[in-house]
């Protein structure tokens, strides 16, 4: 995970007119509309190419400036597993001594393609994410900054709740 988020933070400053990907979207975008319809049920109705094409997993954020409500969103499955990071808030939650303290909670919803994942194997894998995102360990920094990380970003309680509830 350590290497997704660095990989996510040097293509967040990197300026998308220089993305290869960036570049061919807008090449598809000024075709004719019966054309760009025509590739997409051609893409569709091959598996192979919607892989190649969308990938496997899917990243989705629904933040937005200004709105810092709880949000969980159902995206869409055109990947095979898809992810929707909503916004973190602050909520009332127990804090380990039988008390209530108000934490910053993340919110988190997936969907995923039960043709193709098993449903142990992604209850497997909603645990292994709670488990590293409440940590902090797959931030990549030193463990007293991975813990003030942690403890500020994430509560583990509130992404489990939140977490492939469909």
């Amino acid at each position: 995970l350590a290497a997704i988020n660095w990989e996510l933070r040097a293509a967040i400053n990197r300026p998308p007119a220089d993305d290869a990907t960036v570049k061919l979207r807008h090449r598809f975008a000024r075709l004719p509309g019966w054309v760009r319809r025509w590739l997409a049920r051609r893409v569709a109705a091959d598996p192979h190419q919607v892989r190649r094409i969308y990938g496997t997993i899917g990243l989705t954020s629904l933040q937005s400036q200004g709105l810092n409500r709880p949000f969980w969103g159902l995206p869409p499955t055109l990947c095979t597993f898809t992810l929707a990071v909503g916004a973190i808030v602050d909520r009332p939650a127990a804090d380990g001594r039988g008390g209530v303290a108000v934490r910053r909670h993340l919110c988190l919803s997936g969907a995923a393609d039960h043709a193709v994942i098993d449903g142990m194997a992604l209850s497997r894998f909603a645990h292994t994410l709670v488990r590293e995102l409440g940590s902090g360990a797959a931030l990549g920094l030193a463990d007293a900054d991975r813990a003030a990380a942690a403890k500020a970003a994430f509560s583990a309680a509130a992404i489990a709740t939140s977490c492939f509830q469909h």
